[in-house]
């Protein structure tokens, strides 16, 4: 077989046989005398060689491709500048927003990363009584316009408004709370249960509560596990470091729930301490007749005797006005029985109350003249609990760790902490971060 090497335009070399033509792969066809020889190629490959017939095709195909290519550049090309319009006044304005917000987050994160100074007659009166009240504590503006409106949408998110009804119904039947969600799906089934459970034909709860907010939202993540409060939650509980045992957002519906029964915090938590304190920071402004705010029983601290001889049931807890009311022998008025209960309000918007963990208090239900100060009838309060660090988890939560059966203690609170029981030892000094040691923050070296 005779074999033949041509040069064609000094362009690229072909390789002729008998029944082939093979192209080099840089070869590009320039005149007619090169395309005669396409028509008599067949698609057979030699090693190193291109057949002619594939590299046309190959090249116009390159060619269709470069020119899709150009077209969807200058298309896009041309939606890029549609869309760079001159900047209006309105979009001007709410970038000037965005910068304002952000500025006024900042100043507001500045102020929590100090320690406050707790005046002493608060201190003293958290001492004496297990409550006490910090007046303009917190500001206004960063309640008002941040923290309110981040857990109004929280709350009426479906799916959150659901799970508060489950843990109602999980409450009152001391219910596991997989259970609850397989078989109450809906709120309607919820509240369904309830009458039953309850046995009254309209269901009248204190409250729908919201646990741990602080793992959802940065900016609620700040505050509680600021200085600002962990310091001063120290401070007032006298122990060297705290940390966040939770929060959670209480709301109570003016219209229709019912007044939040006596009950104290520790009794829900599964701690063996008596070092708990509670921030409780109203969302909106609370009036003193007819308000919603926490009202506390002075002393009942420092009452071991009403939970060491009487258990939950107990007609003692009925009778709480007379049990801790006493004479006061300074009344001109000649009624020598004081009220042993008080309450802080009027609560202005910044205003925050502070109760130990085992200071009973309660609160109203809602009524009317409360309800025209609300924004859909609705009470929002955010209620932060921290605990002494060295405080431990008490035995009973790991006897029987499948089930979710009755504690000692109240099963309210068993939501907020179900995620982190059961990777901590009993009696043993705690390390999760779901309850980190706040103050002193050893990681970044406060004192």
């Amino acid at each position: 077989m005779s074999i033949a090497y041509l040069e064609v335009r000094k362009l690229a070399f072909i390789k002729l046989d008998a029944t082939n033509i093979y192209f080099s792969s840089d070869f590009r066809i320039k005149d007619t005398f090169s395309q005669l020889f396409f028509n008599f190629c067949f698609n057979r490959k030699e090693i190193g060689m291109t057949p002619a017939v594939d590299l046309m095709q190959k090249t116009e195909s390159n060619k269709k491709s470069s020119l899709v290519k150009e077209k969807s550049n200058l298309h896009a090309e041309t939606k890029r500048a549609k869309r760079k319009k001159p900047k209006t006044q309105e979009h001007v304005k709410s970038k000037r927003s965005k910068n304002k917000i952000d500025m006024e987050l900042d100043h507001f994160f500045a102020e929590f990363s100090d320690k406050p100074k707790v005046p002493l007659q608060i201190q003293l009166d958290y001492a004496r009584n297990g409550h006490s009240v910090l007046r303009s504590f917190l500001s206004p503006t960063f309640l008002s316009e941040h923290l309110y409106p981040l857990l109004l949408a929280h709350h009426h998110s479906s799916n959150n408004s659901l799970a508060a009804w489950q843990q109602k119904v999980q409450v009152a039947g001391s219910l596991p709370s997989l259970l609850v969600q397989n078989q109450f799906p809906t709120i309607s089934s919820c509240k369904s249960q309830l009458k039953k459970m309850l046995q009254t034909p309209v269901v009248e709860i204190p409250f729908l509560q919201h646990f741990n907010t602080w793992r959802v939202y940065p900016l609620i993540e700040k505050l509680v596990t600021s200085p600002f409060l962990a310091s001063s939650a120290a401070t007032l509980l006298d122990v060297p470091s705290v940390r966040l045992y939770q929060d959670a957002l209480f709301v109570k519906n003016l219209s229709k729930d019912g007044p939040t029964p006596w009950h104290s915090d520790a009794k829900m938590a599964p701690f063996d301490t008596s070092h708990m304190i509670t921030f409780w920071i109203p969302l909106q402004h609370i009036p003193k007749h007819g308000g919603t705010g926490l009202r506390f029983v002075d002393k009942s601290h420092s009452d071991f005797a009403l939970p060491f001889w009487n258990d939950e049931n107990s007609v003692e807890y009925n009778r709480l006005e007379q049990r801790y009311s006493f004479d006061d022998p300074c009344d001109s008025n000649g009624d020598y029985n004081r009220d042993c209960v008080q309450d802080h309000m009027p609560l202005d918007l910044g205003d925050i109350t502070v109760h130990a963990g085992w200071t009973l208090h309660c609160a109203d239900a809602g009524n009317k003249d409360e309800k025209k100060t609300r924004t859909g009838g609705e009470r929002y309060a955010l209620a932060v609990s921290y605990v002494d660090a060295r405080a431990e988890v008490r035995e009973e939560y790991f006897e029987n760790t499948k089930s979710e059966a009755k504690r000692l203690g109240d099963a309210e609170d068993h939501l907020s902490f179900r995620d982190w029981i059961g990777e901590v030892e009993p009696r043993k000094l705690l390390d999760h971060p779901l309850i980190p040691i706040v103050w002193p923050n050893i990681y970044d070296g406060s004192k």
